[in-house]
């Protein structure tokens, strides 16, 4: 079984881990409410991504790659 659905709001993790971009099947990502940064390069390899939950964060860059 492959993980579709990740909720990890309101949990003050300081960063999502480069190896997240081995959820291939990925489709629902929240990460809302926490001080993250930046997120990691692996982010755009999460090819079956429809939406993604990023509010309330202290997001200063996306990966260059980041929505293609």
């Amino acid at each position: 079984m492959q993980l579709k659905k990740f909720f990890l709001l309101l949990s003050d993790i300081p960063d999502i881990p480069d190896d997240i971009r081995h959820l291939r099947l990925l489709q629902v990502a929240d990460f809302s409410s926490n001080p993250i940064p930046k997120l990691p390069a692996g982010f755009s390899q999460l090819r079956s991504l429809t939406i993604l939950g990023l509010n309330d964060m202290s997001l200063t860059s996306l990966p260059a790659d980041f929505g293609w």
